[in-house]
């Protein structure tokens, strides 16, 4: 599964914005660079709520943010938003995602968009034909369509909403375009710091980002309970070690009691020491008992260690290795993965290397938003997509 190409006509600041990402270029490894104000983390935002909330109806609702904004949209007119390509199982799939916009009732009538709406009793709230909303979206190529105006819905469509709806390109059939949709909502993955504006989030919410930071945080972090493969630089440390430690035990603990012999696993001390080898200096990382955080031990001669607090690694030790538990033991293979301003804390030799090393953990598809020279030199021009404005090297001079 792979993501060809993304074209984005016009969302929010994105504006004729098209990327394309070949194939067969190895690494699968794909910075998306430019200076500050380029509209990176909102191209990374955009493609992963369309994915991971589309395929679920609880999280529509996030669907709904992202294009609660104050950007105009003409009455009974449809809006192309973002068109992407992808590559699964062999085949080539076209997802083009189209808002329409209506000021009443009357307004929707008068379209030709009539009958793919219908009430979450399952019919056509205008006809009353009975139709489910599988046979509609079929009827339309639609995968799924929903709507949503700035009041609460009820069983009628109100005035002044907008319609959200994805459809797929004629040549492949409707159930496998559902699941590879289906699989793509699945598999796609989005990291980024906690200090990044997430547009998925509600207005109010998205406030508390330049009033409360740790109320922002907090927001955050309760929504991350309802999108699965969302995560944030600061849990991506001690939050998915822990985790990644609880599942190493959990496979030693069903080995053990399904052997003949009730011999324990191996995962465990296979995962200590992996990450001795990652982190190298004679370091070694722990869980504490409680399994609540870890402890960090330092080899100071053949045989003895000292014990560190975790704060004694470097914030670069940390977001590194914390990625790295996440993408190798966490993510499965095959996935797309959205990672925003992935250089942060690390030192201009990791950013260097951070491609390959990427590549070497796990059979994904990287998109990379980027301001670091140092990540884009290491790949070839073909690797590296520019959007407005584009980075200037760092030894240029203005004249």
């Amino acid at each position: 599964m792979r993501l060809l190409k993304v074209n984005v006509p016009n969302f929010r600041n994105l504006q004729n914005v098209e990327l394309t990402f070949e194939p067969d270029l190895s690494p699968a490894v794909f910075p998306i660079a430019s200076q500050n104000g380029g509209r990176k983390s909102t191209l990374l935002q955009l493609i992963f709520t369309l994915f991971h909330c589309g395929i679920n109806p609880d999280r529509h609702r996030y669907i709904s943010n992202l294009f609660n904004t104050s950007q105009k949209l003409k009455d009974g007119e449809i809006y192309n938003i973002a068109n992407f390509h992808f590559l699964y199982k062999g085949k080539i799939i076209a997802f083009k995602f189209n808002i329409f916009n209506f000021s009443s009732r009357e307004a929707l009538r008068e379209s030709s968009l009539l009958d793919i709406l219908e009430s979450d009793r399952e019919y056509d709230i205008f006809s009353g034909y009975h139709k489910t909303r599988r046979e509609v979206n079929q009827e339309h190529n639609f995968i799924y369509s929903l709507y949503w105006d700035s009041q609460e819905v009820g069983e009628n469509i109100a005035d002044d909403s907008k319609i959200l709806f994805c459809s797929i390109n004629n040549e492949v059939e409707y159930n496998f375009a559902v699941e590879a949709f289906t699989a793509i909502g699945e598999n796609i993955f989005l990291a980024a710091p906690s200090t990044q504006p997430f547009l998925f989030l509600d207005k109010s919410s998205k406030k508390e980002l330049f009033n409360n930071l740790s109320k922002y945080c907090e927001i955050l972090v309760a929504n991350k309970a309802d999108l699965s493969n969302f995560y944030l630089y600061s849990q991506l440390t001690i939050a998915e070690l822990i985790e990644t430690f609880k599942k190493a035990r959990d496979q030693d603990w069903q080995e053990g009691i399904s052997s003949d012999d009730l011999s324990y696993g191996s995962k465990f001390k296979m995962l200590v020491d992996d990450f001795h080898d990652f982190l190298g200096n004679d370091k070694y990382i722990l869980p504490t008992s409680e399994l609540d955080s870890i402890v960090v031990q330092k080899q100071i001669s053949e045989i003895k260690k000292i014990e560190l607090d975790p704060e004694d690694l470097s914030h670069g030790e940390l977001r590194r290795l914390g990625l790295y538990a996440w993408v190798k033991y966490n993510i499965p293979e095959n996935s797309i993965i959205l990672i925003d301003e992935v250089e942060n804390a690390l030192h201009p030799d990791w950013q260097y290397n951070i491609a390959d090393e990427l590549a070497s953990w796990g059979n994904n598809q990287y998109l990379l938003a980027t301001h670091s020279f140092h990540l884009c030199e290491a790949l070839t021009p073909k690797h590296v997509k520019e959007i407005e404005p584009k980075m200037s090297k760092p030894d240029s001079k203005v004249d």
